[in-house]
Order: C-alpha cells, then sequence, then structure tokens
C-alpha cells in the first residue's frame, strides 16, 4: 500500500478492504498457542471484521454502544479492534495488569454493554456488572456459526468515536481518552512517513494493543506495509527469545526498559562466559566501523534477536541513551518517538539512525511549542477531543487547540526535540533548583551494582529532599548501600546528590502498560514505610494474570499468590489431589508451554521442586535442536534418488502389496497423519510405495536413541523423514511444533501408535500419543493395516541397534495385505486417550 493510497483512505474500513486486496496471499496475523501456527490471511481480513460485527449484533450490541476488551495480544483482540472501529462499536480496551480496583472504575465510567476478555485472567468480577462477557480466544470458533450480513453499513465519518483509551493512573477519576478514526488513520499516516522502508516487514507485537503506540505503529503501521504480525500467547524473556529465533523479525516496537532489559542480560552472558572485558573493548572501537563489520562482530547478539532486524523503534517512555548507543554500536538501528494517547500515538519521530538524544522533529500535521516553563505544548490533526466524561480534566489540559502534556523540554540547534523530564514528577529543592529525576536515575544506573532506581522527591519545610529507591543487583548485596551511594554522589552535580535512600525488596518496581516506573505508587510506599518505621511492604494485585507457577497454584487452589510459599507441599499445605495434579499439567503445557511427566509430582512435592522441574524442562526445551538437512531442497532430492533407485525396487523385490481399500488411497495425502501397525523391519516402506510421488514428504517420529545412533540414525533420516521421539515428556511440545510446521509446508505425518514393532502374537494396545498427535495437531488419522508382513520381514527377537546385519534381512518373498481405511477426524470434546481408543477402534475394524 502506498503513501498515496494510505492518504486516501477515508475510512478503517476502507483501509482493511484495501490491504486485504493488496496482500491477499500474504499472512497478518499469526499465533502459536500451543502446537499449531494459527494464521489469518490478507485476504480473510474484511470476512473477519465483518463476522465479529454480525456475532456482536446478535449478542444486542449496537452501533455507539461500549464494548470492553481485556486480555492479551491476538489476532482475535486485533480482529475485534478492526471490526468495531469499522461498523461504530466503541472499543475500551483496557491493559491486562490493570488492577481490578481500576477496572470496576472503569467500567462504571464507561458502562458497557459486552466484554472480551481472556479466558486466562480473573474475570468473575466482571460477569457481575457486565452479564455479556465472552472469551477472546473462542471468538473465531463462535464466528462458525454466524452468517455475514452485507447490509451492515460501514462507518465513513472521520470524527466518529472509535475507542476510549485510559492512560495510566491508580486514583481518582479514570482518564478516558476518547479516540476518533481521524485521529487513528492521520496518526498512522504520519508515522508512517517516517518508519524506514524494507525489503520484508516481520514483527512481533509485545506492547499491549490497549497502548495507542501499539495500535498505531504495531498494528495500522504494520498492515498498510502488508507485515505478518505474529502473537505470543504470553510475553515474557523466555518466550520472547524463542519467539525472535523462530520468527526472525525484522523490526520490532519496543519500551526503553525492554531495551535495558536486553543489555543487562548481555552483559551477564558475557560474564558468564569471561568475556564482559571483550564486549566492553569492543564497544569501544567498534563505533568506528561501518555498520555491516559492526553486525559480524557482534553476530551472536544479532542472532538473539533473530538475525534480521533491522530496526527497533521507542516509544512510550525516555530512552536510555547510553544503552541505546550500546545497541547502535552493535549494528542495530534505535528510532525514538515521542507522543501521549492525547494526541493519538506520536507527535515526533527521530528517523536518523546516526543520531541519538533527540526525539526528532514534529510529523506531518504536528506543531510544537514550549510556554514559559518550558512545558511541551502540541497541536495537531490527531489531537483527542478529550476525556470521556471528564469536562474539568478536559478544560484544564487542551485549552485553545493545544494539548499541555506535562512534560518539560528543549529544541536543539536542529529544531529536534529533546525531553527533558515529567514536569509532574520533578523535584524543587530549597535553593529553588529543579532536578528532573529521569536524568537522576539515568546517571544512578550507570553504577555496576545498580539493576533499577527511582527518584522521587520526599517534601520538606523548605524544599524537596532528593531519596532514591534502589533495586541492588545480587552480585553486589555484600556491599553497603551507603557505600554505593557515596559513589554515586562523587559523580553528580552538586544539585543532584542524594539525600536518603531505601532498597526495594524485590526484583523490579511497579509499572505502568508502557513499562514505565509507576512513581506516585512508590512514593506512598516509601513514605508510609518512613512514617512508621516499618519494612517496605508490597501489596499483589487481585488482577495478577495466569503467567508463572505461582499464579497457575493460584489458580486451582484459589489461595492467594502472595500466601504460597515456595516450601509449601502440593498436598499437605495446597490441599492438591491427584486430580488436581493432572489439571496442575494441563496448565503447565497452557500457560507455559512446557509438558512434565505426570510421575514426576507427585503428593510429597514441594513448590520448590516444581519450580527446579519447570526450569530444567525450560533448559531442556531450549537446548532440543532437530535435524532438518533430510527436509531442505538437496535432502529431499538426496530422498527421492533414495527411495526411488535403491529402497523401492528392493522392497518391492521381496513384498508384493495386495491393496484393500483402493478407493480411500486418495486420503493418504500431504496434510495428514497415516498410522500403520509396526508388524516388522522396513514395514514403514510400504507406505511409502503408496504414497508414491509423496513419499520423500514424509515425517515419522522414531525413538530418539535409534535416531540418533549412528550410521542407522542417518538411514532412517534419509528414508522416512525420521525426528526423535523421547521418551520423557520435556522435547514433546518443541518436537509437535516442529512437526506442525513441516506438515504446513505439505508434508505428511507417518506414525505407529503401538510405540514399537509387534514381535508377540497379541499386538499391544495403542499408546495415548496418537490421540495427543491428533488432536494437538488438528489432522485427520487415516488407518492403514499390513496383513502377513511379519512372514516375510520378520521382527526382530532383541533391539534393533543390537541385531547383527544379517538379521535386517527378509525370510521370502511372498504377499502383504494392505487395508486403507478412511479418515478419522480429531473431535475437540474428547480427550487425548479417548482420541486413542477412538482410532484403536476404527483401524481394528479394518
Amino acid at each position: 500500500m502506498s503513501n498515496e493510497e494510505f492518504i486516501d483512505t477515508d475510512s478503517i474500513f476502507e483501509f482493511v478492504n484495501k490491504i486485504s486486496a493488496d496482500y491477499k496471499n500474504d499472512v497478518a496475523f499469526e499465533i502459536r498457542k500451543r502446537v499449531i501456527r494459527e494464521k489469518i490471511y490478507y485476504r480473510e481480513l474484511v470476512n473477519y471484521i465483518k463476522l465479529t460485527f454480525s456475532f456482536l449484533h446478535k449478542n444486542n450490541v449496537k452501533v455507539g454502544d461500549r464494548v470492553l476488551i481485556w486480555g492479551f495480544n491476538c489476532p482475535e483482540y486485533s480482529i475485534s479492534l478492526l471490526s468495531m472501529f469499522s461498523f461504530g462499536i466503541i472499543a475500551v480496551p483496557v491493559d491486562y495488569r490493570t488492577s481490578k480496583e481500576l477496572l470496576v472504575k472503569i467500567i462504571n465510567q464507561t458502562n458497557p454493554k459486552a466484554a472480551l476478555v481472556s479466558r486466562f485472567l480473573s474475570s468473575e468480577f466482571i460477569s457481575e456488572k457486565i452479564p455479556d462477557l465472552f472469551y477472546l480466544e473462542d471468538l473465531f470458533e463462535k464466528l462458525q456459526n454466524i452468517k455475514g450480513d452485507n447490509s451492515y453499513k460501514y462507518i465513513k465519518t472521520k470524527d466518529h468515536l472509535c475507542e476510549i483509551v485510559f492512560t495510566s493512573g491508580t486514583t481518582g477519576v479514570p482518564k478516558g481518552v476518547m479516540i476518533s478514526q481521524k485521529n487513528i488513520l492521520l496518526n498512522s499516516i504520519g508515522l508512517r512517513e517516517r518508519l524506514p522502508k524494507l525489503n520484508s516487514y516481520r514483527t512481533i507485537s509485545i506492547l499491549p494493543l490497549s497502548h495507542m503506540y501499539e495500535q498505531i505503529a504495531g498494528l495500522f503501521v504494520s498492515l498498510s506495509y502488508g507485515a505478518k504480525i505474529t502473537y505470543l500467547t504470553t510475553v515474557n524473556s523466555y518466550k520472547l527469545k524463542k519467539a525472535m529465533a523462530e520468527y526472525k523479525p525484522t523490526y520490532l516496537l519496543f519500551v526503553p526498559q525492554m531495551l535495558r532489559i536486553f543489555w543487562e542480560r548481555i552483559k551477564e552472558q558475557a560474564k558468564e562466559k569471561n568475556r564482559l572485558n571483550i564486549l566492553k573493548k569492543s564497544l569501544q572501537f567498534a563505533g568506528f566501523l561501518p555498520r555491516f563489520l559492526r553486525k559480524v562482530i557482534f553476530m551472536p547478539i544479532h542472532k538473539q534477536f533473530g538475525g534480521h532486524l533491522e530496526f527497533i523503534a521507542f516509544g512510550g517512555a525516555p530512552l536510555d541513551y547510553t544503552v541505546a548507543n550500546n545497541f547502535k554500536i552493535m549494528g542495530l538501528n534505535i528510532l525514538e518517538g515521542y507522543g501521549a494517547t492525547e494526541i493519538t500515538a506520536a507527535a515526533t519521530y527521530n528517523h536518523n539512525f546516526k543520531e541519538l538524544g533527540h526525539v526528532g522533529k514534529p510529523l506531518k500535521g504536528v506543531e510544537i511549542k514550549l510556554d514559559e516553563n518550558n512545558q511541551i505544548l502540541i497541536k495537531s490533526s490527531c489531537l483527542s477531543r478529550g476525556y470521556y466524561k471528564n469536562e474539568e480534566m478536559t478544560k484544564k489540559v487542551f485549552i485553545n487547540g493545544w494539548y499541555r502534556t506535562g512534560d518539560i523540554g528543549k529544541f536543539d540547534k536542529n529544531n529536534n526535540l529533546i525531553i527533558l523530564g515529567r514536569d509532574y514528577f520533578k523535584i524543587v529543592l530549597s535553593s529553588g533548583e529543579k532536578v528532573y529525576v529521569e536524568d537522576l536515575e539515568q546517571r544512578i544506573n550507570e553504577h555496576p551494582a545498580i539493576k533499577e532506581s527511582c527518584v522521587i522527591g520526599l517534601t520538606q519545610d523548605d524544599g524537596d529532599k532528593i531519596h532514591a529507591v534502589l533495586i541492588i543487583k545480587k552480585d553486589f548485596t555484600n556491599i553497603s548501600p551507603k557505600r554505593i551511594i557515596a559513589e554515586i554522589n562523587g559523580k553528580l552535580e552538586s544539585k543532584q546528590q542524594i539525600m536518603s535512600y531505601s532498597t526495594w525488596p524485590i526484583n523490579d518496581f511497579p509499572r505502568t502498560p508502557t513499562l514505565k516506573i509507576e512513581r506516585g505508587s512508590i512514593k506512598k510506599i516509601i513514605e508510609e514505610s518512613l512514617r512508621t518505621g516499618r519494612d517496605i511492604e508490597i501489596k499483589s494485585q487481585a488482577s495478577a494474570p495466569v503467567t508463572d507457577l505461582l499464579s497457575i497454584l493460584s489458580k486451582i487452589s484459589n489461595i492467594p499468590r502472595n500466601k504460597i510459599s515456595f516450601n509449601d507441599s502440593l498436598t499437605s499445605d495446597l490441599g492438591f489431589d491427584s486430580l488436581d495434579r493432572g489439571e496442575l499439567i494441563a496448565n503447565l503445557e497452557e500457560y507455559l508451554g512446557i509438558s512434565i511427566d505426570i510421575v514426576n509430582i507427585n503428593s510429597k512435592t514441594t513448590v520448590y521442586e516444581l519450580q527446579t522441574i519447570i526450569d530444567k524442562t525450560h533448559k531442556s526445551a531450549d537446548s532440543v535442536s532437530f535435524s532438518t538437512w533430510q527436509f531442505s531442497k538437496l535432502g529431499e532430492f538426496i530422498r527421492i534418488i533414495f527411495l526411488r533407485l535403491l529402497m523401492f525396487p528392493l522392497h518391492a523385490f521381496f513384498v508384493h502389496l495386495k491393496i484393500k481399500g483402493k478407493q480411500n488411497i486418495k486420503f493418504l495425502k500431504p496434510k495428514t497423519i497415516i498410522i500403520f501397525n509396526h508388524p516388522g523391519v522396513l514395514d514403514g516402506v510400504c507406505i511409502l510405495r503408496l504414497l508414491g510421488n509423496h513419499a520423500h514428504k514424509v515425517i515419522t517420529p522414531a525413538y530418539a536413541n535409534i535416531v540418533k545412533s549412528k550410521p542407522l540414525g542417518l538411514a532412517v533420516e534419509l528414508g522416512a523423514g525420521a525426528l526423535p521421539l523421547d521418551q520423557s515428556a520435556s522435547s514433546l511440545i518443541p518436537l509437535l511444533q516442529y512437526i506442525s510446521d513441516l506438515i504446513d509446508d505439505s508434508r505428511i505425518l507417518l506414525y505407529a501408535p503401538q510405540g514399537r514393532i509387534q514381535n508377540q502374537p497379541v499386538e499391544d494396545p495403542f499408546k495415548i500419543g496418537i490421540g495427543y498427535f491428533a488432536q494437538e495437531l488438528n489432522l485427520p488419522v487415516v488407518p492403514v493395516k499390513l496383513i502377513g508382513y511379519e512372514k516375510i520381514w520378520a521382527p526382530p527377537e532383541k533391539e534393533v541397534l543390537k541385531m547383527k546385519l544379517k538379521e535386517l534381512f527378509p525370510k521370502k518373498i511372498g504377499d502383504v495385505v494392505v487395508k486403507v481405511g478412511k479418515p478419522i477426524y480429531p473431535l475437540k470434546s474428547t480427550s487425548p486417550i479417548e482420541m486413542a481408543n477412538l482410532i484403536e477402534e476404527q483401524f481394528n475394524k479394518l
């Protein structure tokens, strides 16, 4: 979509209609909720937003009604926003980290007609206020029963209210910024003109869609380029690291705190490998080299971002320029913008990769000036009409067409805007001098012992006193905080001297949705602690999402998260019986993306022991790697030659196939699971021969010890596309994910559900694995039964790896009856055990 086409777009529906046609065969949204990559193509967008509006309309939501959206980023979230914006429903998107108390205030103020919420958030209190509550994750399933209605008319009026977006804040009346269709389109156009052009556009959605920066840059601008937007079920450091390696983004949207987190991790990794001094010295000279050489020098770091990242764009909070400069030296392009929800999202953008230290010049249609106190005032075509049902605050902030930001700034000699700090948080000393806390925090954070800091002003009779709240790194806890403060003060200006300090008792400060420190909350806690003489007390939020073990245990046990100790026993302290432990396993898979064998958890297991198991499983899963050569173009070519010229002729000489159910051979095709009994050596070749031109597309899970052995492992990789199936559950989900991605490329899964060669008169029953594979991969299962094979190519009398070469040869030449059945489709309502039993029952009927 060209800039001219974007500028000529009069409505959000027309925008969606245009990109649907321009990029129809490309993926717009994708998410891997467990195993499968669920994809929404651009050509499907218009239909999805029409169906979503029809669904809401049929549930008594009319044009002009408000709908609350409270959940994690996902395709359903974006589709819901696009649908509401297009057809006149007013969205009320709220960050998933919002406390119950604030959310209740928002609901009371906006009176939503319905709510779309994540099933992974505790939303019972919402259903008491909004009876029509639907789970976001179930939306697409519900749309299957909805018929689109083309009589609905999309909104053409540019000033039509699209959404009410609440700015961060936990006290008083929430401020709901009113955002119109014109605001969204014009701000997207202005920002799009500042972002660099790329050969391909792939990004991972990290910031919450309840935040306007993510909506404008992460959704609308990305869609205008035909980008593929990947959503994560949970955004944490572990999942983000894996996602960047897997999806290889070409650009990302960050808030500054995230860059600092990555920088600290890079330093920790360098320290663990005794390369910290090498890293520091490399940064000293690499800045003088061309970018391509810097990328070579720091290639391991680029690989952590996927290896294809062209730029990171920042907004939402002040950028730590020391940290940002380190990444720029390493060859990562850094962009920074400045804005506010009140002017939709962005007001300025610095798109000059060579410069840091300012936020650039105003976007098209934006004017910026400073008042007599150097407060930044903004006039923009993207200016909000004000705060929802809050006329008093609207009049206070929006004056004569200008928005009073509350931020203090200045212009450099090239008219670029520099942000000095937030006026609201400035500290006024007894001398009348002003200290801006953001600048002081950056200086404090440069000390090697400081993980993070928050500077507040404690009120005194003659002025404020600078008080620093410190989070000290674990490696420096043996050093006195008083000594650390003395070292910091030695490098500060006289007016910036820290007069008192506190140490924060946990690993991070409370934060806003854009990861800015909640200074107001911290100041209240510190003042209360100083007044009473008690230790700093941190209270947990009632609406904390399920993102870690303690949250999962709290969800199942109904015990508050902060009441659960790592020394607690699952049974005696938390009351988990065997059924609860089964639910725990399911939740660990659902929320943390790991598989744990239930036998590893018993009545005596403690929370600490379970966390240790999870950590080991994460490390194990993270280290899992699968052979890929056999699925490359060269590998497939070699497989074709091997099968056609050697394996098939040799096998056919001894085994003559007599097929029953020829009418079902058409079901033996890509994107299916073919199961077969396992009566002898090389029995899977019978299936490969039936597949003909598709034989080289087969994937076969096999015992890990066989696949990893040499040279047998190489042979099964070559002949059957074998992948190692570990008997422990730790690598099961990574294996299924890899298989799912291969099947997306039109491959076939060949699976022996009994798990081993059948060398007994009575065959083994099917294992649960086939039910699990069928449901997780959501693929039809085609049963194939081999009769008489064991008489020709007998099963081994001992383990394959212990057999001699002559024991692998056939006994005679003969016929094998091959019965091909009809496909069995997975049922969502059944358990894996029930699904395995159903498949076995149908197989036995052949």
